[in-house]
């Protein structure tokens, strides 16, 4: 599901409230935004239930250039990651 689906889907669920999908869209942007700039700054962000997004460092090390053959060293890269919570395990074990 991408983000407009997801934005049509909700205001169609919260349809009698009258808000619109622009809105929507804008809580979405921001809890986005929200979300890039604590992992930015290297903390977590913990939703009960649902999970926990987090940084983890990828160490670096040697490679070899497949092209030319010559050996090359990369740097450690600080990626996103996702740990999933209790409630979003247990509803996608149901079917």
């Amino acid at each position: 599901m991408d983000k407009g689906t997801f934005i049509k889907r909700i205001a169609f669920l919260n349809r009698k409230t009258q808000p619109t999908q622009e809105l929507y869209n804008k809580v979405l942007n921001d809890l986005i935004n929200g979300i890039k700039t604590e992992l930015a700054a290297g903390r977590k962000v913990y939703f009960q239930g649902l999970g926990t997004f987090y940084t983890r460092t990828h160490k670096g090390g040697k490679a070899r250039n497949f092209k030319t053959g010559k050996p090359v060293q990369y740097k450690d890269v600080r990626v996103a990651a996702f740990r999933p919570g209790s409630v979003l395990k247990e509803a996608v074990r149901k079917r």
